[in-house]
């Protein structure tokens, strides 16, 4: 900025030398009409004396004053009215010097830091004030705390109206949910500090590990008011969230005024003890599974025949799609549900006890897009009690019954139906799967059953008797499953309370690793992450438990599958010995 400052008098020049402190003012005798004077001579410089210019200011013959330079900036004239004259003046050549300089900076106070202005304070005072405390800054302090209060006033009191309003709000809900869900899992953490990296607590394992203890517990899930008296009717592994299990409860008996069906889905990653998410109907669930493809949303089968459909970006806990009860649908329970197919054509496959199959889109609910009856051979329905798919087929399925055959179906085709049926079992059969583990050698044909009849049995789609019976258990064995990723290796639960792992390329006459949980509850479900170094089971207290599989057992070593080739060849080489040597006691 180029400042020109005029100034009237000793007044004005005090208060410029204030926001100029810098620049040394000069002023001049001067018509406040004139300019600056034209260049003088150093003689006449000399002529008027600043002794002069302080009579004539005593003397109170005070004109205007002009602030200007002289050609020579280092000399500075003072001139009084009678040298300049009350004439016409003389315009004249001056050299002007420009000064730039950053504006003053501009000072906020808040209301609590201002002090308070005094009216028309005089020179002595502010003197004085330099020297001495301010008394203001007392009264300041004193009224701070009655500032402070008028700023504190307590807040506007919501009526009781405006806080339920806020409470049922979509965006209050949502938002608490979310919140509570990241704090409790923050909470639940626990970390080891004390883990020694240099191996030594690994030192007091190592004899367990020889010992042959291959399963370990890790985790174990039971809510008091959603699971406890319910029992556990299904398990599934999130395909997508790999952390993730969803587990299905029926009806509670002593808790008549809960809903029957209850789907909680736990969280393997945070060590919290409450589900991430909880689902319920009217109707007991007997089924559950994630809907493959579709990461939020968990499907259920119920004892009333409905197919129910829960998605957790809702804030509902009920079904946000159902079927309808009605007779294109099932109304007898239903212990199947299975979604298979690919990312652009997939279907949910369901059955139920009265041997209806349905196909079902997951965007319509309403009614089946296709549906038949399981029958064999023109007799009575088929009632099943379980499903399985081999491996990359959507076609071809083979089903559990309450009378202990097994029955290999298809869906569509000419031989659409029943097609042939496998006979062994002695009892209702509880579980069947089919063998999922990819690898070089194909052994998608091979599937187990268990059942009431105390056996699981090793069957080939290629033979319609069973290949193998292991007959370890001493009760019922409610369910097995074989491993996705080892191709010999299956897992099985009793109503006592064992777990088994058989490893057939080790044995085939005693599990490879046992574990008995505690209370010995019977354990109605078991099924393996998809990593396959983790196992869940479920019992009929209504808790889940998780198991840690050792790396030796569970990992395949590369020899596993050409190896299992020669087990399957053994056991049907004695199956034919057997066979033989029954026909020869037969026949005698």
């Amino acid at each position: 900025r180029r400042i020109f400052v005029v100034l009237k008098n000793d007044h004005n020049m005090k208060q410029a030398s204030q926001y100029i402190p810098d620049i040394h003012i000069f002023y001049d005798y001067c018509p406040c009409y004139s300019v600056a004077p034209p260049p003088m001579s150093p003689t006449a410089k000399s002529t008027g004396t600043p002794s002069e210019a302080g009579s004539q200011d005593s003397d109170g013959a005070v004109g205007p004053r002009t602030l200007h330079w002289d050609s020579d900036p280092s000399t500075l004239q003072l001139h009084s009215d009678s040298e300049l004259g009350r004439g016409a003046p003389k315009l004249g050549m001056a050299k002007i010097t420009h000064v730039d300089f950053p504006p003053r900076e501009t000072v906020s106070y808040t209301k609590e830091t201002q002090t308070p202005v005094m009216t028309q304070p005089k020179e002595e005072e502010e003197e004085e004030e330099e020297i001495v405390p301010p008394e203001p800054v007392v009264e300041t302090q004193t009224e701070k705390p009655d500032q402070k209060e008028e700023e504190e006033a307590p807040p506007h009191e919501l009526t009781e109206e405006e806080k339920l309003q806020i409470l049922h709000s979509d965006e209050f809900v949502n938002f608490f949910d979310h919140s509570t869900r990241i704090i409790e899992r923050a909470l639940s953490e626990h970390v080891d500090i004390f883990f020694d990296y240099s191996g030594r607590d690994l030192e007091e394992k190592e004899g367990e590990i020889q010992a042959g203890a291959k399963l370990f517990l890790n985790r174990q899930f039971m809510d008091e008011r959603w699971s406890k008296h319910r029992v556990v009717t299904c398990l599934d592994w999130s395909p997508q969230y790999p952390e993730l299990l969803v587990a299905s409860y029926n009806n509670n008996e002593d808790a008549p005024h809960e809903p029957d069906g209850v789907a909680l889905v736990w969280n393997m990653k945070y060590k919290k003890a409450t589900p991430e998410y909880v689902f319920h109907c009217q109707s007991a669930v007997m089924s559950a599974a994630f809907a493959k493809f579709h990461p939020n949303v968990v499907v259920g089968g119920t004892y009333s025949g409905q197919i129910v459909l829960w998605d957790n970006r809702s804030n509902k806990r009920t079904p946000v799609q159902r079927t309808p009860l009605s007779a294109a649908a099932h109304t007898h329970p239903v212990y199947c549900v299975n979604v298979v197919g690919t990312q652009n054509a997939h279907n949910l496959i369901s059955i139920s006890t009265d041997g209806k199959m349905c196909s079902w889109s997951l965007d319509m609910l309403s009614q089946p897009q296709d549906s038949m009856e399981l029958v064999f051979k023109q007799s009575k329905a088929v009632a099943v009690t379980s499903m399985s798919f081999p491996l990359g087929d959507v076609n071809n399925f083979v089903v559990g019954s309450e009378d202990g055959s097994v029955y290999m179906s298809c869906r569509h085709g000419s031989k659409a139906g029943i097609s042939e049926m496998f006979e062994g079992h002695h009892g209702p059969i509880t579980g069947i799967h089919c063998h999922t583990a990819a690898g070089p050698l194909d052994f998608s044909h091979l599937f187990v059953t268990s059942s009431f009849d105390w056996t699981v049995k090793l069957w080939s789609t290629k033979n319609n008797k069973p290949l193998y019976s292991f007959e370890d258990n001493s009760d019922y064995v409610y369910d097995v499953m074989w491993s996705p990723i080892h191709p010999a290796l299956f897992a099985c639960v009793d109503g006592v309370g064992h777990l088994d792992l058989w490893n057939l390329n080790n044995d085939t006459e005693v599990p490879t690793a046992s574990i008995t949980v505690d209370g010995n509850p019977a354990l109605n479900r078991v099924r393996w992450a998809p990593s396959g170094r983790e196992i869940a089971v479920g019992d009929s207290d209504g808790r889940v438990r998780v198991y840690d599989v050792g790396e030796q057992i569970a990992v395949p070593k590369n020899d596993e599958w050409t190896r299992f080739v020669r087990t399957l060849a053994e056991i049907n080489e004695n199956r034919d010995d057997a066979e033989e040597l029954a026909a020869q006691r037969l026949a005698a």
